[in-house]
């Protein structure tokens, strides 16, 4: 199983190389990651379709913006999961793991913070994100990553590093997060900065971008970019404790952690369609399916040989 998820970035690179069009490809793609697991595949449509059934979170952002702003309280339990940031990141001081060298990223979770607070996971799966989640994807996704992110000044690069220029994240897999704002967040923070996914479609287009992913870097220098849209266009993510937004970063522009003064404090909750790839976060928190109902276990299992 694990060979359709190796086989997709070749069939990516060499087939834009022959001049393929990545709408092409992106079919083929699709079509091989879901007959690995059919039955699955199918099975988490049917749960998800009964899941939004008369639920009014099923819409509550659309594909066709890929993002959603919401405000403290909109969306219940996430006032508590500030809470929780707040608690972590006063008592470990950004000082539990080491930042890579130029990355303005410092990731506080770790296993044991899912033990002492195992709220954090219920949160992440509670009704209201999961019927969200199964509304938006269409199927029963699972959840990726859960993390705390702490942005603070990044001198050692002039630069930039590559998540503060603005790229997509893993194009056509529709990679969501949900980024929640632990503390207040000023422009000067290094708010999440993203472009809506139709106007991210017509840049896309525009500068060839899943050539520049493929084949290239993946990043889009802001003069590239603002060379087809006006930087009014742009969404910036800052506001009070308890704000933030559901965003599709596959779909959607952005980049992050232009931090010039103070920190940014960030818990993100990632998802991801079941049959594709994951990433190395699914092994920051624990997922087991014993003791969860059986929607929740869909959303922690990891496909074999993944994770």
């Amino acid at each position: 199983m694990p060979f359709r998820y190796r086989f997709k970035p070749y069939l990516y690179h060499y087939g834009l190389k022959a001049g393929l069009p990545f709408s092409m490809l992106r079919r083929v793609a699709d079509i091989c990651a879901a007959g690995g697991r059919p039955r699955d595949y199918l099975s988490r449509r049917r749960v998800a379709a009964n899941v939004v059934s008369g639920s009014k979170w099923r819409d509550f952002f659309s594909r066709e913006t890929g993002f959603c702003r919401f405000e403290p309280g909109d969306i219940p339990g996430l006032d508590n999961l500030v809470e929780i940031g707040q608690e972590i990141y006063s008592a470990r001081g950004g000082k539990a793991a080491a930042r890579p060298e130029g990355n303005p990223f410092l990731p506080l979770l770790n296993k044991a913070d899912f033990d002492t607070h195992p709220e954090i996971l219920k949160i992440a799966l509670s009704r209201p994100i999961v019927e969200i989640m199964c509304g938006y994807f269409g199927t029963v996704p699972r959840l990726d990553r859960v993390d705390l992110w702490v942005t603070s000044p990044n001198v050692d690069d002039a630069d930039g590093f590559g998540s503060q220029l603005y790229h997509l994240d893993k194009p056509g897999q529709h990679y969501t997060s949900l980024f929640l704002n632990v503390f207040d967040v000023e422009e000067e923070n290094g708010p999440l900065v993203f472009l809506p996914a139709d106007k991210t479609a017509m840049v896309r287009r525009a500068t060839r971008y899943e050539r520049l992913y493929y084949l290239g870097n993946g990043r889009l220098p802001d003069q590239d970019l603002f060379a087809h849209v006006e930087p009014s266009e742009l969404i910036h993510l800052n506001g009070p404790s308890g704000t933030g937004a559901l965003v599709d970063t596959s779909e959607c522009f952005h980049c992050g952690s232009r931090c010039t003064a103070g920190t940014r404090v960030l818990f993100v909750l990632s998802f991801m369609p079941a049959h594709k790839g994951g990433t190395p976060g699914f092994k920051n928190f624990p997922h087991s399916s014993s003791g969860t109902d059986s929607l929740t276990r869909l959303f922690l299992k990891a496909p074999p040989g993944d994770g």
